[in-house]
């Protein structure tokens, strides 16, 4: 954790001295701005002994201007100026004139110098900057800025930080203006810029450092730190040498609770990202388990559809070959022979119709007309189809469906196959010997069909979930029961698709009770169940 605020403390105080530097060079700029406007009224050469007045006069920045030629000739201030000019001349003009042992930096817009080796190259565009360094040899100034047009020059002179911009006009090349900055006025420039950038990190503040690491500016104003004791330091670099901003704690209460509030965040963060990776793999283990349930479901339905088709087919083969051959004189028998293959004809002609039903609406191809419908019609002609199953299973039947017309809007064929599944379903379960009842009751606005038995019933928890396609809640192979999983699926979908559902219900004493319920015609009067 306090590596990471480290880092990010550093990068601050860099992006601070970067600006910083930048504004040097924003300075320089202006200068040369300025000298071109000055040029504008007069020629370098007859402006220049008057220089140093003039760019005093239009430029606060500047302590002092200076124009000297390549060839070492001083043509501004003049000796006899002001006790400034003479004081110049007398640090300067061994520089300017002749050589002199210093220590300089120098900036141009070709990169800055490496004067360790004047007999070197000197560095492109695309050069890195060379550390200043003390001079072993002697340096003339013009040597300095080579054929650069403008720049900056730092020296110490006497342990004081000295800074010149200079400018070069394509007019006069041989002619070189330039300014030594008022370094009161710069400080209080760039303290402007300091205090203006406000610390990210509570409870730490900013500070420019000069050459002897004295504070010239701190960010925020009030801020009481010990700058021996700072947390980064990035130097400004050659035009401000040995400049700083420095970073530090000023209120380690702030920087503490920062730091603990930090803490708690990337801590949560993390249990976030913990918690998303958990839910995430959550997620993809039940898809998974979802669709590893979902194949077994279609293998099973597989399995089942061949059993399916296969036992009434058997059934009906038998019994044909049976008819067929007049193995079969008794006339009873051979209606019940003929009973059985109707049955099983039915069954067959059922489970094929769900299937391609079941296909066609899962492809969303599937669309049933709006017709008026009578539901007692409908029902009726589903229970007399049921009649040879039902004697073949021994069971009995107690049908309550009114004499009066039903009406509802819909598909006949479709509402037939919805009662058509529910009473195959009852059928199925029922206990051999036992009954079936069905109801069909009108109450305000709605119809219900009721279809009871007395089976086994659903298992806890199965109570919605038999109406997922493939779904059994029983192992179709292993119980003798049969099915495919479609039916319920189907009946609720086409319910569903007439504005009404199909739901199941726990029978009191045992068995099941389903609930068909869809909605009357408008025109139709509803007594109350």
């Amino acid at each position: 954790m306090e590596r990471e605020r480290s880092r990010l403390l550093e990068g601050a105080s860099e992006r601070l001295a970067a600006s910083v530097a930048r504004r040097v060079d924003e300075l320089q700029r202006e200068f040369s701005l300025r000298v071109e406007s000055l040029f504008g009224k007069e020629k370098p050469n007859d402006l220049a002994p008057r220089f140093d007045a003039l760019i005093r006069e239009g430029w606060p920045m500047a302590a002092l201007g200076l124009a000297v030629s390549l060839k070492g000739e001083v043509r501004s201030p003049l000796v006899l100026e002001s006790p400034e000019a003479r004081l110049f001349l007398l640090r300067n003009e061994a520089f300017l004139c002749k050589e002199g042992s210093v220590e300089v930096y120098a900036v141009t817009p070709k990169g800055r110098i490496n004067l360790a080796s004047l007999e070197a190259p000197r560095p492109s565009i695309k050069s890195k900057p060379a550390p200043a360094k003390i001079l072993p040899g002697r340096v003339h100034f013009a040597d300095l800025i080579g054929d650069g047009q403008e720049g900056v020059l730092a020296r110490f002179l006497e342990n004081q930080l000295v800074l010149w911009v200079w400018y070069r006009t394509p007019r006069e090349p041989d002619l070189v203006f330039g300014a030594q900055l008022d370094l009161a006025r710069l400080r209080e420039d760039l303290s402007e810029l300091v205090r203006a950038t406000i610390p990210r990190t509570p409870g730490v503040a900013f500070a420019l450092l000069d050459d002897r690491g004295r504070t010239i500016a701190v960010s925020p104003i009030n801020a009481d730190a010990d700058w021996n004791r700072t947390l980064s330091k990035s130097p400004i670099g050659q035009t401000l040498p040995h400049w700083h901003i420095a970073t530090a704690v000023h209120d380690p209460a702030t920087v503490s609770r920062d730091g603990r509030r930090l803490t708690l965040t990337l801590t949560a963060v993390v249990g976030l990202l913990v918690t998303a990776l958990a839910v995430g793999g959550w997620i993809v283990a039940s898809d998974a388990r979802r669709q590893l349930e979902l194949a077994r479901r279609k293998s099973d339905f597989v399995s089942n559809v061949s059993h399916e088709l296969r036992t009434p087919l058997t059934s009906i083969r038998l019994f044909a070959e049976m008819l067929s051959e007049d193995r079969v004189s008794d006339p009873v028998k051979r209606r019940q022979h003929l009973g059985v293959i109707q049955a099983e004809a039915s069954r067959l002609h059922r489970l094929i119709g769900n299937v391609l039903d079941f296909a066609r609406r899962d492809r969303g191809e599937f669309r049933s007309p709006r017709d008026t419908v009578d539901l007692c019609t409908v029902t009726r002609q589903v229970l007399e189809s049921f009649d040879p199953q039902f004697n073949a299973e021994g069971l009995r039947v107690d049908a309550e469906i009114p004499p009066e017309p039903v009406l509802v809007s819909g598909d006949a064929d479709a509402l037939a196959q919805v009662v058509n599944n529910l009473l195959s379903n009852a059928v199925k379960y029922a206990v051999s010997g036992g009954e079936v009842t069905l109801r069909l009751l009108r109450g305000p606005g709605m119809v219900e069909l009721q279809v009871l038995d007395r089976g086994p019933g659903i298992p806890e928890g199965c109570s919605e979930r038999v109406f997922e396609e493939f779904f059994r809640a029983d192992d179709a192979l292993a119980s003798g029961v049969t099915g495919a999983g479609l039916g319920l699926t189907l009946a609720r979908r086409i319910a569903r698709d007439h504005g009404g559902d199909v739901t199941f219900k726990p029978r009191e004493g045992g068995g099941s009770l389903f609930r068909f319920t869809l909605p009357l015609t408008p025109s139709m009067e509803q007594p109350s169940v």
